[in-house]
């Protein structure tokens, strides 16, 4: 270094220890004899109501001084020195390990006194006077001051003095989402008032007011005592929570711009969105659907309801996927839904099997000179199979017509979201965080979506038919047959060890049996059996019994299935006397005469009397 750079070197040195230790005697005597001297602060009637604490801070940023009178005048000097003395240090600090360790430390300790406790105080003590006592004039010089000490953080830092002094309490009272929200729009629309004349004369007043604010909101949610999900509601959380949380974002106009204004909103929100399908949606689903499953002693009402409120619930799902996550989710929606229909199905497959076991449960078998009974109980059960077997299969209203308009709806709902999401038209912020991998997965699942026969819904499609449609079929075919299957008990070779016909007396010598479709004409005096024409009883009030069903269709379609399994019971239970007596083969004849008049001519069983006989006589 030249000779002359030395000098100055040295001479600049000297400078910075005089200003130095002018700068510590304005401390010492200016300021620590004002250390003692309070003055009470008033809220402004104005302002949200302020706490009792002191603004006075330490070093550390704590509250542990008496607020000070310092007047404007000792302040601009104090400012002035510390400028003086940081110019000096900014210059020698490159050369001087001494300037670097000791003195630049003490300067920071200076500067940060000065704005947290001398200029912070005043500043407070100014701005929480009432409108007709406050001194703008005042509060701007006091700003212009900081920015000369720390042109970066000094103004953020009197602000957040100010706020923790007036605000804080206040905020901190807020216990629901609402109320707070409701206490920073009325504390913003306060403060924009006294904004917009304090920063007037600034260069760039609007971005210096909307500093500030951001600062003033960061402020009450680094304070804020609610919590933004505070519920394992779902519907609670997304439809009212979250909503509620996009209005106020709304409501702040433009500082909605702001980046750290919607990180403090939205981020909190932003991993239970990603997880809530895949963790909360299939159990809150299925909490409130299955309940309905119990609510009335009659289980078909209690189906009807539930599947109703199935589908009014995968439409809610529907809107909180949207509302949350822009359809984002989707896939994961879809999944969930098909895995609801699927436990669902199963638990409405289990309470139509309880059904079918009451039906089936202490049916006692009667003996062959007893009549089987017919109780109002066992008709109910019937009726309410086939309002169940109606309700489930109906072609307009039935289960698998809600599921087939459930799945167009969703598809058309998802399509119209999610052009607008890979459009890139929307500025939400969970949209936003989003990868391009989840745009290009998501722009492939939209192309699917627009092919009509792309099917959403095929495992709940499969749970309908195994656990809701074949069930319902299945308690219906219990039900109706369960008489007739009581009755041949009392016949069946596997309850009584013994051929029922075999076991027929009074013969009157053996006849050649006939196994042919063209019976010989016998004595029409001989009646059918006692059980066989119990059988017959019972099928011809099978219409009567079936007339609670509106669809034609359906009524051919049991008395059809009714009649074949009629047969094949029969068939299983006894068989025909091919070496019996003339008395037994022609008791046999008479009741497979019988039970064909039965099936054909009063059911119009539509098969051929060929094959009903060969079915009983095989």
């Amino acid at each position: 270094m030249a000779i002359s750079s030395i000098l100055v070197t040295l001479e600049q040195s000297k400078s910075l220890t005089k200003s130095m230790q002018q700068l510590d005697l304005l401390f010492r005597d200016k300021v620590n004899n004002l250390i003692g001297t309070t003055t009470g602060v008033q809220s402004s009637p104005s302002l949200a109501k302020s706490p009792v604490t002191s603004p006075n801070m330490n070093n550390s940023g704590g509250f542990n001084e008496p607020q000070v009178e310092i007047s404007m005048e000792t302040l601009r000097e104090m400012t002035n020195q510390i400028c003086c003395v940081e110019e000096g240090v900014k210059t020698l600090e490159p050369y001087s390990e001494k300037v670097k360790t000791k003195s630049k430390p003490k300067l920071l300790q200076y500067k940060e006194k000065l704005i947290k406790t001398l200029i912070g105080g005043k500043f407070i003590s100014e701005m929480m006077e009432s409108p007709e006592k406050k001194n703008i004039e005042a509060c701007r010089e006091l700003i212009e001051l900081v920015q000369r000490i720390d042109s970066s953080n000094g103004v953020n830092t009197i602000f957040e003095l100010y706020y923790e002094k007036n605000y804080k309490e206040i905020i901190e009272q807020q216990k629901k989402q609402q109320q707070f929200f409701n206490q920073i729009l009325y504390i913003l629309k306060q403060e924009d008032l006294i904004y917009r004349k304090l920063f007037q004369s600034f260069s760039s007043p609007d971005e210096i007011r909307t500093n500030v604010k951001v600062k003033l909101v960061e402020f009450c949610f680094k304070h804020k005592n609610c919590s933004l999900l505070q519920t394992e509601d779902l519907q609670q959380l997304v439809m009212n929570q979250y909503r509620s949380t996009k209005t106020f974002f709304k409501q702040l106009d433009d500082l909605s711009k702001s980046e750290t204004i919607q990180k403090l909103l939205f981020e909190p929100y932003a991993t239970l969105q990603a997880k809530y399908l895949s963790t909360q949606e299939k159990d809150y689903l299925l909490k409130q659907v299955r309940p309905h499953l119990s609510m009335s002693d009659n289980f078909v009402e209690c189906i009807d309801e539930a599947l109703n409120f199935l589908f009014t619930e995968c439409e809610n799902a529907l809107e909180r996927c949207i509302t949350f996550t822009y359809g984002i989710e989707s896939q994961s929606f879809i999944k969930v839904i098909n895995q609801v229909f699927d436990d669902f199905g199963q638990s409405i497959k289990k309470t139509v099997s309880n059904e079918i076991n009451k039906s089936l449960k202490n049916r006692k078998v009667p003996t062959l000179s007893e009549m089987a009974s017919f109780s109002v109980k066992d008709r109910e059960l019937i009726q309410n199979a086939l309002k169940l077997f109606e309700l489930v299969n109906d072609k307009d209203q039935g289960v698998k017509k809600k599921l087939e308009e459930l799945e167009e709806k969703i598809k058309t709902k998802l399509l119209e979201v999610l052009k607008e999401v890979l459009a890139k038209n929307m500025a939400e912020y969970y949209v936003k965080i989003q990868t391009e991998q989840t745009f290009k997965q998501l722009s492939h699942f939209y192309n699917s979506l627009q092919e009509t026969q792309f099917p959403i819904f095929s495992m709940a499609s499969k749970s309908v038919d195994l656990n809701i449609l074949q069930p319902s079929q299945e308690l219906v075919k219990t039900t109706l047959v369960s008489y007739i299957s009581t009755i041949l008990s009392s016949v069946s070779t596997k309850y009584t060890s013994t051929n029922y016909y075999l076991s027929l007396q009074n013969s009157i010598g053996n006849v050649e049996y006939v196994d042919d479709i063209h019976l010989p004409d016998l004595e029409h005096s001989i009646h059918p059996s006692k059980y066989i024409s119990q059988v017959g009883e019972y099928l011809i009030k099978l219409p009567e019994q079936l007339e609670i069903l509106k669809n034609d269709d359906h009524v051919s379609l049991w008395i059809e299935n009714i009649c074949k399994e009629t047969l094949i019971l029969l068939s299983e239970a006894v068989s025909p006397p091919k070496n019996g007596e003339k008395h037994q083969i022609q008791q046999w004849n008479a009741d497979v005469r019988y039970l064909k008049h039965i099936l054909v001519d009063v059911l119009d069983y539509q098969e051929d009397t060929k094959k009903v006989l060969s079915v009983i006589g095989k």
